[in-house]
């Protein structure tokens, strides 16, 4: 089951790693990021750009569950990372508001080097 909760936190990661790739294009057209009532264009937008480099790894925890396989994917790309530092990125966890995570393991993702975002989702 472990194994499965690894497997899963990989693919979001891969799956976010593609949409922060090709984030620039998505911005540059006129529909794809549509206004809504709730918030602004730029209060949407600001979120990727604190980040300067030129890509960045993102996941999006949604089960508290997956903190575990979380951290393990993190600490494995730190690895990698310092295997080849020219290649180094940042990590950006996102967590929805709506779900409780004990401040000790949001810590334990900062120390490990990722950005933790709190975001709201609207259902």
């Amino acid at each position: 089951m472990n194994r499965r909760f690894y497997i899963l936190t990989l693919i979001s990661l891969l799956c976010c790693l593609l949409i922060f790739t090709l984030y620039p294009s998505l911005r540059q057209s006129s529909g794809a990021f549509a206004s809504s009532s709730h918030t602004s264009r730029d209060e949407r937008n600001s979120v990727f750009k604190i980040f300067d480099k030129k890509g960045a790894l993102a996941t999006m925890l949604c089960d508290p569950n997956m903190m575990e396989a979380t951290l393990v994917s993190i600490y494995s790309l730190n690895s990698a990372f310092a295997k080849k530092p020219s290649s180094k990125t940042d990590v950006i966890v996102l967590i929805p508001e709506s779900i409780r995570f004990e401040q000790q393991d949001i810590h334990r993702l900062e120390k490990l080097g990722a950005h933790v975002i709190r975001v709201k989702c609207n259902h």
